[in-house]
């Protein structure tokens, strides 16, 4: 029984903290419906997410916006809303635009206000652009090389989640993560999570 309270009682901070977060975050989509642009809109409802992604991951973990390349240049996913990539290592930047390496990427996140109609599809088109990048498996520092078998279950490919405002019900958004080229995470503010079996 003490056991159960000690454990509750280290985890109220951290779903205090983010049910709080979420409350802001919708009074910030309530706001940004002042603007008349929906480009603006999309762009402003992204800064968001970028803003709270800033405030909670490590500072080894960056956030970028851009398109993912193999090092052999043979596939791109073009752009990408939200890419998350690893601080150590090197992107190409052309004017205002950027190329991230496969390798350096720790994951990709696309953001809709709605889930509705095609926005769903064109998301999880994004996802599926994603997928089909392929890593290189390469030595770190210290001359480690991981096993085949590890790479190919952990590293090979770029994880994948979409986030919404606003989506249907959970039981419909996990119908849609049977695919292979199916994100792996979904997250919507106004229903919850859904996360795709292995």
């Amino acid at each position: 029984m003490g056991t159960d309270n000690t454990e509750n009682l280290s985890s109220r901070p951290l779903v205090e903290h983010l049910r709080f977060r979420v409350k802001i975050l919708k009074s910030l989509l309530e706001n940004s419906k002042l603007l008349e642009s929906p480009h603006g809109k999309g762009i402003t409802r992204e800064f968001f997410i970028k803003e709270f992604l800033e405030d909670h991951l490590p500072q080894v973990i960056k956030i970028g916006r851009g398109e993912i390349i193999e090092s052999t240049n043979k596939s791109k996913t073009g752009d990408i809303d939200i890419v998350l990539y690893f601080s150590s290592m090197p992107k190409l930047t052309i004017g205002d635009s950027t190329l991230f390496l496969a390798e350096s990427v720790a994951a990709t996140i696309e953001v809709k206000t709605s889930l509705a109609g095609d926005h769903l599809k064109e998301a999880i088109d994004k996802c599926s652009a994603v997928l089909k990048i392929e890593r290189e498996q390469v030595t770190n520092r210290t001359g480690f090389v991981i096993s085949k078998e590890h790479f190919d279950r952990f590293f090979k490919r770029v994880r994948t989640y979409i986030f919404a405002y606003e989506s249907g019900d959970l039981n419909t958004l996990s119908g849609k993560l049977n695919s292979t080229e199916a994100p792996d995470f979904i997250c919507s503010l106004s229903q919850g999570c859904v996360i795709k079996k292995k």
